[in-house]
């Protein structure tokens, strides 16, 4: 939590800063190189470590302790929910000025894929895992196109 909030907290200001006494697309200078650094690359990696590690625990707790109410629900709210998502994870990962949001998402892809194809047999049980390996599979995927034909 203290990463993911420090984070954030480092991005907002740093990029409040830059923006205001910058520019943003030819800037020199100590004063604005930092703020570059501390907006884009310091504070969100800071974040996005919170993040990861936030969601891990979250995705670690759920494979130790399966979600027996889910398994006869209805996963088109999920898969819906799901790619909803992947669309905020592709406008922060395709298209964002650093690549460090692109580094999160195949992150965790490759945290939430791997425990999905764990779980695959009994995803049902498993809600967060399902949601997240397919959000982060659509989002990644499309990411990583954005990205190669921007």
């Amino acid at each position: 939590m203290y990463f993911y909030a420090t984070g954030n907290g480092l991005h907002e200001v740093a990029s409040a800063a830059f923006n205001e006494y910058c520019d943003p697309d030819i800037f020199s200078g100590d004063l604005c190189g930092g703020l570059f650094v501390n907006d884009f690359y310091t504070g969100n990696t800071m974040f996005f470590v919170g993040v990861l590690l936030m969601n891990t625990s979250l995705l670690i707790t759920e494979r130790r302790n399966p979600d027996e109410t889910s398994a006869g629900s209805s996963q088109a709210a999920l898969m819906v929910n799901a790619a909803v998502y992947a669309v905020t994870v592709l406008a922060y990962a395709g298209f964002d000025r650093a690549p460090v949001g692109l580094v999160y998402s195949v992150a965790m892809l490759l945290i939430a894929g791997g425990l999905f194809l764990n779980v695959r047999p009994q995803h049902r049980k498993f809600p967060f895992i399902t949601y997240s390996a397919l959000g982060y599979a659509l989002g990644g995927s499309a990411s990583l196109v954005a990205r190669i034909w921007a």
